[in-house]
């Protein structure tokens, strides 16, 4: 009997690639387009403040050429209040790591490049998202559990969810583990995935990244509302900061061009300028294949950052991975800003990005953003929502 694969296959050494490659994508399409403005505000403690003009003076009409001239009036202000939220990453590496990748005969990265890189990528990846969100930090609703121990949870959607995430599972308000965040084991479809735990998660319960239900930043889908309080201002009293959601009563329907028509002209009608459009990659395929059905031509776009874009009326609209499923944003980015406290920033004052861990052979890296999605005008924003998304 020769010798095969199978017997020798202990002693055969493995080819590797010289590289890693990643799995995940890096588009921050939101993130990188919105604006830092922070130079007009005023920052008093934990929040900046927006002054807004609400109105001009009405002092103005017609008379007859001798008759009384109109009373005077004046302008009518507001200031709007963004808190700032804090964003943080964490790496823990151990010494015996750091020593055994050094080079290229150890590893194929080195493992403090790699970590550093790749927990800020991971954070960009995360804001990003919470830029499309409404600031609670919903992350999915379960359908069903099944398993004991090892738990495979179906939900509506895993494309917020990430292998080795922290989550918490809450039913109402209240969690569901008593304060022991769970770690998503492996992601097996767009729907389901398996964890460890030994709490009790059920049909209807909701997820979110562990510690931080509430605490996200502000996002396009607290930004265009129509109802609620958004930067301390009560929309339901202020006519001026509501912003227009074309929806369907829940029902989905199909994208058409009439309704991204309408969208651009409801905001035309509050003197708004969109200068982009965005959702994620169904939608933009279903835009897309209306223009080809339609016979006409898809012009496509490159945007700062080397983000591509097809063309609607000319305007960009462009996918983002972390957009919502069934909705499309006109976006008027003259009227949004993020205000940044701090950048993406290595708590680093004593000029050591790594800091020893106290009573073990490891360092640790902190990573924060003080920061937050806000807007100084919401009425020139729309939704069109309700969208197919099969």
């Amino acid at each position: 009997m020769g010798v095969d694969l199978t017997t020798f296959n202990s002693v055969l050494k493995v080819k590797y690639a010289l590289a890693i490659y990643d799995q995940m994508s890096k588009g921050t399409v939101l993130l990188t387009r919105v604006k830092k403005e922070i130079e007009r505000m005023n920052q008093s403690g934990k929040s900046f403040t927006v002054p807004l003009r609400k109105s001009y003076s009405q002092g103005t009409g017609a008379r007859a050429y001798n008759g009384t001239l109109p009373t005077a009036g004046a302008n009518k202000y507001t200031d709007a209040v963004v808190p700032i939220t804090y964003n943080f990453g964490r790496v823990k590496i151990y010494d015996a790591v750091i020593k055994a990748s050094k080079n290229n005969e150890g590893a194929f990265v080195n493992a403090v490049d790699d970590e550093l890189g790749g927990v800020l990528e991971a954070m960009r990846q995360d804001v990003n998202r919470q830029l499309h969100g409404d600031g609670s930090g919903l992350l999915g609703t379960v359908a069903s559990v099944s398993g004991s121990g090892t738990l495979t949870v179906v939900v509506d959607s895993t494309w917020r969810l990430r292998e080795g995430m922290l989550i918490d599972f809450y039913t109402g308000a209240s969690p569901v583990t008593n304060g022991i965040s769970i770690e998503i084991a492996t992601i097996i479809s767009a729907t389901e995935f398996t964890c460890v735990c030994s709490g009790s998660p059920t049909t209807n319960d909701v997820i979110y990244r562990a510690g931080s239900k509430g605490l996200e930043m502000a996002g396009l889908g607290l930004i265009i509302s129509a109802s609620g309080t958004f930067q301390g201002i009560d929309r339901s009293a202020d006519y001026m900061w509501q912003a227009p959601v074309l929806a369907n009563s829940g029902i989905p329907r199909a994208l058409t061009l009439a309704l991204m028509q309408q969208a651009m002209s409801e905001s035309g009608k509050r003197g708004g300028n969109i200068s982009l459009i965005i959702c994620d990659h169904t939608q933009r395929d279903k835009y897309v294949n209306l223009l080809v059905s339609d016979k006409r031509f898809v012009n496509s776009l490159k945007l700062d950052g080397g983000f591509e874009a097809v063309e609607y009326n000319g305007k960009p609209v462009v996918a983002d991975a972390e957009a919502v499923a069934g909705e499309i944003n006109f976006i008027d980015e003259t009227t949004l800003m993020r205000c940044p406290l701090s950048e993406f920033e290595w708590m680093d004052e004593d000029g050591n990005i790594l800091q020893k861990v106290s009573g073990e052979a490891a360092y640790e890296g902190v990573i924060c953003l003080y920061d937050n999605f806000a807007a100084k005008r919401c009425n020139t924003n729309v939704r069109l929502d309700d969208l197919d998304v099969a």
